[in-house]
């Protein structure tokens, strides 16, 4: 059986992207802190409770450099990769230190953030790591099908739930 190492995360940003370029290479290297929030319904109040929880994101090369030129703090963004660790040694005292973090293999950016956008572009673009920034595709397919169905515009929702008189829980926050 083989292994598989595949992370999706969607979060909003909690700080600008620390953009760095080596200087033997020219190669850059991004570092972002992506705020992933889980909703949890309290028992004893009835009330959902937001967990958060930080992930570390790093993206290296050109896949780095559009981050930088894309994304902001407070922008909300879609990162597929693969989970990684890093392993020291702590100086003072000598314990041995670890900590996972994510390395991005494509972004796709959904808005949001403190950067006004920058011409056409303004959320949905996806980018992936070695291949050439693409628009989001899929967003694309998805307006041809509405022309050939007739923008058709009214669809069902099979989580709709109808209202049979019982009492529901407390609503649910938003972006959950």
């Amino acid at each position: 059986m083989s292994n598989t190492n595949v992370v999706v995360i969607t979060g909003n940003m909690g700080d600008d992207v620390d953009y760095r370029v080596f200087p033997q290479t020219g190669n850059g290297v991004a570092e972002l802190r992506v705020a992933v929030n889980k909703h949890r319904l309290n028992q004893q109040t009835g009330q959902f409770d937001t967990y958060t929880a930080w992930v570390t994101v790093k993206m290296f090369g050109k896949l780095a450099e559009r981050a930088n030129e894309k994304l902001s703090k407070g922008a909300k963004v879609t990162v597929t990769g693969e989970l990684a660790e890093d392993n020291w040694e702590d100086q003072p005292t000598g314990q041995k230190r670890s900590k996972l973090y994510v390395v991005g293999n494509s972004f796709e950016y959904l808005g949001g953030g403190t950067r006004a956008p920058q011409g056409d572009d303004q959320g949905g673009s996806n980018y992936q790591g070695n291949s050439q920034s693409r628009q989001n595709q899929g967003g694309q397919r998805s307006r041809q099908g509405q022309q050939r169905r007739g923008n058709n515009t009214r669809q069902s929702n099979p989580r709709q739930q109808t209202n049979t008189g019982a009492t529901r829980p407390a609503a649910r926050p938003a972006g959950y």
